[in-house]
């Protein structure tokens, strides 16, 4: 299929305040998923339209002994990176990874890069600095005992320095969202990292290529908007590496992942911000998208059945009202319930791999169709309070039709 020619690659976006949020939610058996990767290299997979290695690939990559390395801190990939079209033309693989200190001493991360292992190591995603201490969510630390390393009040290894400095027995989250151009092969994703720590008075460095994984390269599912008119605002979505909405969580024992694709519709008021101007006093309709069966109808939400066989779920929150039944069949563009007839009313959407909202993965989906009109300037404004003020707004960005690919966040749409 033709595609558009991308715009300029997408700016990377983070704020700190994620980093509260996730953080909060600690993830009881994250040392028991990272413990024993101490030495290992994890693995990695690329792009669509590329068909995905055997997913043995990480287990069958192993290098002479004396060539392996004993790391301080333990990488692994928190879920396997899917592809998706995104507006900006680019094929996006938004993930996670997660890091745990081993050690007794404070390490500090200095920088990550996602690699296609394809195409001789190309970077695919770098982070350092400010971006890297905005896409790290550090989870509370351990009560390790770390009294027989101390440590300068402050310096490179004062844990509370910075977000990529790790405590000894800490862990931390690293949201990454690599892209790459259009018909790039890339099957297989692997991550070099550089970190520096310091043993009693001895100052060390290290860098090694860790967390090796494979790309499922599917095809995105294909569904129609779930909304109708201009003015609606993607609050939050792809390809957002802070302030989320969600995180990685623990559900009767096991991880399950921050969904990358959900979107957090919310539309503009009459004058161009999220606060309290009047839009309409008409509730707005939310739609099928796409010919399904409803499994799930309650009070705030919606899960339809996107058939066939199975593993293909579209997920509707902050409903007003709904207007099916469970085990009634619909049909694309059939109104299914209703947003509040508020200022700024605000849809959550998501496809998933299973028919729950707390124990299923995300999939990546594109919409059939929609318009771009423009994008938010400043991206932590769509999460404060902005009364009546106006959003800003570039209209030059991300503008015009959009056919199979997913909004990025920020993105200003309409909906036919």
């Amino acid at each position: 299929m033709t595609r558009r020619s991308p715009d300029p690659a997408p700016p990377a976006t983070r704020r700190p305040a994620a980093r509260a949020a996730r953080a909060a939610l600690a993830l009881p058996g994250l040392a028991v998923l990272l413990t024993g990767l101490l030495s290992g290299c994890s693995s990695a997979s690329g792009s669509r339209p590329a068909t995905a290695p055997a997913p043995n690939w990480a287990d069958e990559t192993v290098r002479p002994d004396a060539q392996a390395q004993a790391t301080p801190i333990a990488v692994r990939v928190v879920s396997t990176p899917r592809t998706v079209v995104a507006a900006d033309g680019f094929v996006h693989l938004p993930y996670a990874i997660a890091l745990q200190n081993l050690s007794a001493y404070p390490v500090t991360v200095q920088s990550i890069q996602a690699l296609n292992a394809d195409t001789q190591g190309t970077a695919i995603a770098n982070l350092s600095g400010p971006a890297l201490e905005e896409a790290v969510a550090q989870f509370p630390e351990s009560t390790a005992d770390s009294t027989a390393t101390p440590e300068p009040a402050a310096g490179p290894n004062d844990a509370s320095a910075s977000p990529a400095v790790l405590a000894p027995g800490s862990s931390a989250t690293v949201d990454i969202d690599a892209f790459v151009p259009m018909r790039t092969t890339i099957a297989r994703i692997e991550h070099r990292v550089s970190i520096d720590w310091t043993e009693q008075t001895r100052p060390l460095s290290l860098t090694f290529t860790a967390a090796r994984t494979t790309v499922d390269a599917a095809d995105a599912v294909v569904v129609s908007p779930p909304l109708r008119g201009p003015g609606w605002v993607a609050a939050a979505g792809c390809c957002q590496t802070a302030d989320r909405p969600d995180a990685p969580r623990a559900v009767d024992g096991t991880l399950v992942p921050a969904d990358r694709f959900a979107l957090d519709l919310r539309k503009l008021d009459a004058a161009g911000g999220f606060g309290t101007a009047a839009t309409s006093s008409a509730p707005e309709p939310v739609l099928a998208v796409g010919d399904a069966t409803v499994v799930a109808a309650t009070p705030g939400s919606v899960i339809l059945d996107l058939g066939p066989g199975g593993g293909r779920y579209a997920t509707y929150t902050h409903l007003h009202d709904t207007a099916v039944r469970a085990g009634e069949r619909v049909h694309t563009g059939q109104v299914i319930g209703h947003l509040a007839a508020t200022a700024s009313p605000r849809l959550g959407f998501a496809v998933v791999d299973r028919p729950s909202l707390r124990q299923s993965r995300g999939l990546p989906y594109e919409f059939t169709a929609f318009s771009g009109l423009g994008r938010v300037t400043d991206l932590p404004a769509m999460t404060a309070p902005t009364g009546d003020a106006p959003l800003p707004v570039d209209p030059s960005v991300l503008t015009g039709p959009h056919n199979r690919q997913l909004p990025l966040v920020g993105q200003v749409l309409g909906f036919s």
